[in-house]
């Protein structure tokens, strides 16, 4: 299963689009007008007046046109429609007619549209031609094969595209799909990712699915609750501003929409445990939230009943009923007994075996029932752990956010926010819903909410806290083989899956982008081939990598994978690891690669990438029964080992996934203008990955790619030799 821990919502696809030449630009045109009419006006004056005011009869109704187009808004959506439908700009952005159409968008598009605006505009994912995805599938799985290999591959590929194969029918068939969707108002991939990809899978959501996000870098409280109720305050304003659409769309470089679907699904969200597939349920009017403290779960109500003149609680006023929580559990010995136990343990579970267990709840008692309805259709779930010591280090926040020791998350809900004794917190989101950079806006709207002062102090319209209905404690009525089997769950769960996953946080602060930008490659592709080198050194082969690239220009867009291994990649690494290459040979073969890469996640962003494409041809085939030797062949099945993912985090400390394979690695990392951060995963059981060692190489090889790049005499100006030292010694 992929994961997508990506980019801030429009990181991905600004990065690409900045990465392009520079070929033409409108100032250039109109300097050339300029003088042309100029020298009209010396050598024949009555030409260049009538040239001039045809000029102006030309500007006259082009404006009027323009002000027609951005008044009329039914003419302004289609016209906006027909302009993103042309995606070359993606690819130069620079060049003139590109200038031209992004003006056009961000003239049309407004200063301050709405939420949900111009998600009608928003291009179709388009189904990219047969013969180039096969094309550069075979150039992405090069440097993994030999030569035999890959001529069988090779020869496969070849009677795949041949003119009535199974490719050109299978290719077929994804178009009339991609119509039937695009007709639906989604897209090709839509239903089918979230289904297949995610629903339908029954392995446990944690470790194989669920991702970890960590607190901010500079914490302004150490209060528990105090730093609890500012955060729940701040989630719902970010919900009051999706509620009234004035939430601003996500848009490239102020100008380009990004589809904003997912943003409807942030809050009540629920991934409900079915057979054989999963179910997702969205409860965006819910006023509740669900707070679990030792065990026990409370059910908060977030809004003023109707009179009391605020509808929403204030930080104050939640301060007050987390502290009656945690006051509450003090007091727990005259709680019934199953209402202690620990039930959320049992969404930790296989899903078709959770699933099973979940209608047995239901059917055991009504009060089962009604507990799992208010925690399903709550808007988050808040944890309070009160175990000390609290969690100080990178590392340790991480280890809370991936698993937290069996201590307790509902594992099905859209986001677990955990909060300690020092004030600290993490998180564990479901993947489903949506993808990483979703959940990172909004934190980063969190923390900026958290950073002003003016809902730490109550409101003078709040009522007096004795007013405020006390948290509901939630209750379970459990049968004595029910309790055996949640302390048969949470016995598995601290054998098997606190322990599978070994975490390591790199904290490199030798340098950051700043400095990577003045080599003259993207910073993306700089880290991206840093890990290439450190596998490389670690394993001493190459091996298929996967990186997130975000496809949100598009309508219901989610991600592609960028295959960040490839034959420039290998080159530049087996120049890294030969001796006798000079170093402007490895700078040389560097900015090759790096360029290459650059132009792989560009063409991924566009909906030009591959794996999505072969994914609905094999969907498709399965179903059609059509068995291809090509999409069954040893090169289609070879493991992503590398799972990555740039986190374009503003405040946080990053966050982080497990491997896809047993063999591979997780690398989810921050690129800032003077540090570079990864959250490194392995299997704790697998003999053939270490974490540590593998985090140390890429320290390594960070810094022999810099000594590389000091052969280049611009950047030897940047660092003094002296300076440059004292950093590596670090």
């Amino acid at each position: 299963m992929s994961r997508s821990q990506a980019s801030a919502p429009v990181s991905a696809v600004a990065a690409a689009a900045a990465a392009a030449p520079r070929l033409s630009t409108p100032v250039s045109i109109v300097i050339a007008v300029l003088v042309t009419l100029l020298a009209l006006a010396l050598y024949s004056p009555p030409v260049a007046s009538l040239v001039i005011g045809l000029l102006f009869n030309i500007v006259g109704a082009v404006a009027i046109v323009l002000y027609t187009i951005k008044r009329v808004r039914w003419l302004r959506i289609r016209v906006l429609r027909l302009l993103l439908s042309h995606t070359g700009w993606a690819y130069n952005p620079s060049a003139l007619t590109s200038q031209i159409l992004l003006g056009l968008v961000g003239l049309f598009g407004g200063n301050k549209p709405r939420l949900w605006e111009l998600q009608s505009t928003l291009p179709a994912l388009p189904v990219p031609p047969l013969h180039q995805t096969v094309d550069k599938y075979l150039k992405s799985v090069r440097p993994l094969l030999n030569d035999q290999e890959y001529a069988t591959t090779k020869k496969l590929a070849d009677d795949f595209i041949r003119i009535g194969g199974d490719g050109e029918r299978l290719q077929n068939m994804l178009l009339a799909h991609r119509d039937a969707e695009v007709a639906k108002g989604t897209s090709w991939l839509w239903t089918w990712w979230e289904q297949i990809v995610y629903l339908s899978g029954r392995d446990p959501l944690p470790i194989y699915s669920n991702w970890y996000g960590l607190d901010r870098i500079d914490p302004v409280l150490t209060s528990q609750v105090g730093r609890a109720a500012n955060a729940i305050v701040a989630l719902l304003k970010f919900k009051r501003m999706i509620d009234t659409q004035s939430l601003a769309p996500n848009r490239v470089q102020e100008t380009v929409p990004l589809c904003m679907h997912q943003y409807s699904r942030i809050f009540g969200t629920v991934r409900i445990p079915e057979d054989p597939v999963d179910r997702l349920v969205v409860h965006s009017k819910s006023k509740h939230i669900v707070v679990m403290c030792n065990n026990a779960i409370y059910r908060v109500d977030v809004f003023h009943d109707e009179g009391h003149g605020v509808a929403q609680l204030s930080a104050h006023e939640l301060r007050v009923q987390l502290g009656r929580i945690i006051d509450l559990q003090t007091q727990s010995s005259s709680v019934p007994s199953d209402s202690s136990e620990p039930v959320a343990i049992l969404t930790s579970q296989n899903r078709s075996v959770w699933a099973k267990q979940r209608q047995e709840l239901i059917a055991m008692d009504k009060i089962n029932k009604e507990s799992i309805e208010v925690i399903e259709s709550a808007l988050f779930v808040v944890v309070l752990d009160t175990n000390e010591p609290a969690p100080e280090t990178v590392e340790e926040l991480s280890y809370e956010g991936l698993h937290h020791h069996g201590r307790g998350y509902w594992f099905d809900k859209n986001l677990n926010i955990i909060f300690f004794k020092n004030g600290r917190h993490s998180m564990n989101v479901d993947h489903t819903w949506s993808d990483a950079s979703v959940m990172v806006h909004v934190m980063d709207f969190v923390y900026s909410v958290e950073s002003t002062a003016d809902h730490w102090t109550p409101d003078v319209t709040d009522v007096a806290d004795n007013a405020l209905a006390p948290p509901t404690r939630l209750h379970w009525h459990l049968t004595p083989l029910m309790r055996a089997t949640i302390a048969e769950a949470h016995s598995d769960y601290m054998k098997t899956v606190v322990p599978m996953i070994d975490l390591e946080v790199l904290k490199f602060q030798v340098f950051g982008k700043d400095v990577i930008k003045k080599i003259g490659v993207s910073p993306d592709a700089f880290v991206q081939m840093a890990i290439q080198l450190a596998f490389f050194r670690m394993h001493n082969e190459p091996c298929l990598t996967y990186e997130s690239a975000a496809t949100v220009r598009f309508n219901h867009g989610r991600t592609e994978t960028v295959r960040s291994c490839s034959i420039e990649s290998k080159r530049f690494v087996d120049a890294m690891q030969a001796s006798g290459v000079s170093s402007e040979k490895k700078l040389e073969l560097l900015r090759a690669a790096c360029k290459s890469h650059v132009k792989f996640m560009r063409a991924a962003t566009n909906g030009d990438g591959i794996d999505r494409h072969l994914l609905g041809l094999r969907i498709l085939a399965r179903g059609a029964g059509i068995d291809s030797p090509f999409l069954a062949d040893k090169a289609m099945s070879l493991p992503f080992r590398l799972s990555t993912s740039q986190t374009p985090a503003l405040r946080m400390l990053g966050g982080g996934f497990a491997p896809l394979v047993a063999n591979g690695y997780g690398c989810s990392y921050i690129v800032d203008d003077f540090r570079i951060w990864a959250h490194l995963s392995c299997f704790a059981a697998n003999p053939e990955t270490d974490v540590k060692k593998f985090s140390q190489l890429l320290r390594s090889s960070l810094l022999d790619i810099y000594e590389v790049c000091r052969s280049d005499p611009n950047l030897e100006k940047l660092l003094s030799t002296r300076t440059y030292r004292m950093l590596r010694s670090q």
